[in-house]
C-alpha cells in the first residue's frame, strides 16, 4: 500500500511540474438590463425584465485545453439571490491552450413579486444599487495531446455586486469544485 501512494504522490508531482496546470479564469465582463419594467396591476405586481451578461473565460495553460459541457445559467438580484431575473443554457465549448472567450448569455423573466419588492427593485434599478448574480453550472474536462481527463461537475459564481461596481471593476467569479477559489486573474 506504501508502495502506491509512493507512486501515485511521485506521478502527480511530476504531472504538476511538467504541465503547471491552471484552473480557468472567469469575470463578469458586463451586465446590463434590455428591459426592466415594475407594473403594478389589480391581481399583483408583475416584474418584466430581459437581461445581457458577458462572462470573460481565460485559459492561461500552454498544454491544456479546456472542454465545457452545456451550461445552466441563472441570473438573480439580491443579496441572497432571492429574485429570479432569468435562466438558460448556453452550448458546450472547447477553449484552447493560451486562449480567451467571451460568453454571451441572454435571460428574460416576468413574474409575480410581492408587492412591497416590485417598487424597490425599481428604485435599486434605477439608482444602480441593484446586486446582480449569475450562476454557471457545468462540466470542465481537459486534454492534452488527445488525450482527455473525465470531466468534473463544477458551480461558477459570478457577481454580487451592484451595476455601480460593475462600471468600475470587471469582478473576478468564484469556483466551486472543493471550494477553489478563483483569486488570480
Amino acid at each position: 500500500m506504501l508502495i502506491l501512494v509512493v507512486i501515485f504522490s511521485v506521478s502527480f508531482a511530476v504531472f504538476y511540474i511538467w504541465f503547471d496546470p491552471k484552473l480557468p479564469f472567469f469575470h463578469l465582463q458586463s451586465f446590463s438590463f434590455r428591459h426592466f419594467n415594475v407594473t403594478v396591476k389589480t391581481d399583483g405586481t408583475y416584474l418584466n425584465v430581459a437581461t445581457l451578461t458577458r462572462i470573460e473565460v481565460r485559459n492561461h495553460n500552454g498544454k491544456l485545453t479546456y472542454h465545457y459541457g452545456g451550461s445552466d445559467v441563472e441570473v438573480s438580484a439580491g443579496q441572497d439571490k432571492g429574485i429570479e431575473l432569468g435562466s438558460t443554457h448556453v452550448a458546450g465549448f472547447s477553449q484552447a491552450k493560451n486562449n480567451m472567450t467571451t460568453l454571451k448569455i441572454e435571460t428574460k423573466n416576468n413574474q409575480l413579486v410581492e408587492d412591497g419588492v416590485g417598487p424597490r427593485l425599481m428604485s435599486r434599478y434605477k439608482n444602480k444599487d441593484i446586486v446582480v448574480n449569475v450562476e454557471i453550472r457545468t462540466t470542465v474536462g481537459v486534454e492534452w495531446k488527445g488525450w482527455r481527463i473525465k470531466a468534473l461537475r463544477v458551480n461558477i459564481v459570478c457577481g454580487g455586486v451592484t451595476l455601480k461596481t460593475l462600471n468600475r471593476d470587471m469582478p473576478k467569479c468564484t469556483i466551486n469544485l472543493l471550494k477553489w477559489i478563483n483569486n488570480h486573474g
